[in-house]
């Protein structure tokens, strides 16, 4: 399911037939699979397990937003964590009693769900697909910039990219 509609993007290349339509569903597709890989933002709701090391007064899972803990597995006690011990705040972990989560490499297997519905995806998102779309349908060779000997540049240098200045505050905020 594309967050962006095939019409939206079409008005946004302007244009008006449907030869490219194939293409065009390619990139939209294209684009949103790089943002949930590259930008590490899930697009939908899903499942992440992560081992983290404790040590501090939170945990933070790497996926945002963060919806909900499906639960915390302590492996050095062998034993899952009592649900009412912690709670989830924001996109972090906090115990209840205010402590900290005892340091140990790994210890703390943390299971989670988090990622947007359709609906509440945020605006800067949606610009950033149509951004790459737009760039990958109007450069088809992966160049990015012009130049007096004429164009340059890769897709690699995205990763600088007002697009991912667009993604990084979604990445930091998580909603």
């Amino acid at each position: 399911m594309s967050l962006i509609t095939l019409a939206l993007a079409k008005s946004r290349l302007r244009v008006d037939g449907t030869g490219d339509d194939d293409l065009i569903q390619l990139l939209i597709d294209g684009a949103e699979d790089w943002i949930e890989r590259g930008g590490g933002i899930p697009l939908s709701y899903q499942t992440f397990t992560e081992f983290h090391s404790g040590g501090g007064f939170r945990l933070v899972p790497h996926m945002r937003p963060v919806r909900s803990v499906t639960s915390i597995y302590d492996q050095e006690a062998a034993a899952a964590v009592d649900s009412s011990v912690y709670e989830l705040r924001g996109n972090v972990i906090v115990r209840i009693d205010g402590g900290r989560w005892p340091h140990s490499p790994g210890r703390w297997k943390i299971t989670y769900e988090a990622g947007y519905i359709a609906a509440d995806v945020p605006v800067n998102i949606k610009l950033a697909i149509l951004s790459l779309v737009s760039r990958a349908y109007n450069n088809p060779d992966g160049k990015t910039g012009e130049g007096a000997a004429g164009w340059s540049g890769s897709w690699a240098a995205l990763a600088d990219s007002d697009i991912m200045k667009l993604l990084s505050i979604e990445r930091i905020q998580g909603v």
